[in-house]
């Protein structure tokens, strides 16, 4: 089963400025350069997505195989002053989390180079225990004991998320729906990057679809060497009701807290807090 181990990397800026956009778009596009200048094997490892997919696995992914990190935004204003932090956490997923320590030289020159046409000063990074288990890892069995104590719960998006269906975005929030997303992100990233222990859930729980409290968001992307696209993404809430027993749905809810969801996690997109 995959570990997730997180570190938050904090700049400083140097000047004020205004950003515009999504803040994730410009972390992962200045962690990317800066990677590609200082070590092109990393770079290969984490964003040329050249890892084989198993056969058995293949219809379970639409396109590239999802990354090895998650980019979560912790604090990245829309305007930035002088002397204000930037802070993401890096979250690196199994052995990838041994790359941690030859990554400082690529965050002092993400500094350098500036982010969102910022300068910062590279302040450092501190790794996160998990406070449930106080290890230095999250796993899914962190919450195997987890149980719902009410029928009600919500799912609120903390940042854009980008779930589609033969590339469209999907109008279909069933908590089956938004439930197999989570189950297949985590049966996939096991199995390319933990031990293939993972089974999906063969049954999901009768669960209601309450209200809808959702708007579409546009978020401009521009890859490297390919066109600027516009993908279009869900953000606000999704409120459910438990019409029966729950089974063991909550630990992969509660665990897709730190996986995210849907597509572009890898530029901090999926991000979402379970309320109950």
């Amino acid at each position: 089963m995959i570990k997730l181990y997180q570190y938050n990397i904090e700049f400083t800026a140097k000047k004020p400025r205004k950003i515009d956009g999504f803040s994730g778009n410009a972390i992962r596009g200045s962690f990317g350069q800066a990677l590609h200048k200082t070590n092109k094997k990393i770079y290969e490892d984490l964003f040329e997505k050249n890892k084989k997919i198993p056969g058995k696995i293949k219809a379970n992914v639409q396109d590239n195989p999802p990354a090895p990190y998650i980019i979560d935004i912790v604090k990245f204003d829309t305007h930035i002053n002088k002397g204000q932090k930037l802070i993401f956490t890096l979250k690196l997923i199994g052995d990838y989390a041994k790359l941690i320590s030859k990554l400082y030289e690529v965050f002092e020159k993400m500094a350098k180079n500036k982010i969102a046409g910022i300068e910062f000063e590279f302040s450092g990074i501190s790794k996160v225990n998990n406070s449930k288990t106080g290890e230095s890892f999250f796993y899914l069995d962190d919450y195997k004991n987890e149980k719902f104590n009410t029928r009600d719960f919500t799912i609120l998006f903390q940042s854009p998320a980008l779930l589609e269906s033969n590339k469209q975005l999907i109008s279909d929030f069933s908590f089956n729906k938004i439930f197999r997303y989570l189950d297949q992100r985590l049966y996939v990233l096991d199995q390319l990057y933990g031990g293939g222990i993972y089974k999906q859930e063969e049954n999901v729980p009768e669960i209601s679809l309450n209200k809808i409290y959702l708007s579409k968001t546009g978020i401009l992307r521009k890859p490297a060497q390919k066109q600027q696209r516009l993908l279009m993404c869900w953000k606000g809430k999704l409120e459910y009701h438990i019409r029966e027993k729950a089974g063991d749905i909550l630990p992969l809810l509660l665990f897709g807290q730190q996986i995210q969801i849907g597509s572009g996690t890898s530029f901090g997109l999926g991000k979402y807090k379970l309320i109950y």
